[in-house]
């Protein structure tokens, strides 16, 4: 038997407006300029990711901030959580 645990990371600079940034690069292996996304965007995908999450009765874990030293320490607390109920 197999789990899926969706595992979202985000930095709060993603959501800082990028109105003064001239940036070009491409996908070394596709040779594709992927686009970056507004905060608007962004907080929309974070939506319909929360949503798809509940739709397929997956519980996810968010990680918010700018420092990830600790990830899994809320990794680790949040599948204790979920194991005692």
């Amino acid at each position: 038997e197999q789990e899926v645990i969706p595992v979202v990371i985000r930095d709060p600079r993603e959501y800082e407006t990028m109105n003064n940034i001239r940036i070009s690069f491409q996908d070394m292996e596709t040779s594709r300029s992927p686009g970056l996304l507004s905060p608007d965007a962004l907080a929309r995908y974070d939506e319909s990711l929360c949503d798809m999450h509940s739709r397929l009765l997956l519980d996810s874990i968010w990680i918010r901030g700018e420092s990830y030293s600790d990830a899994i320490k809320i990794i680790a607390e949040w599948l204790y959580r979920r194991n005692k109920s």
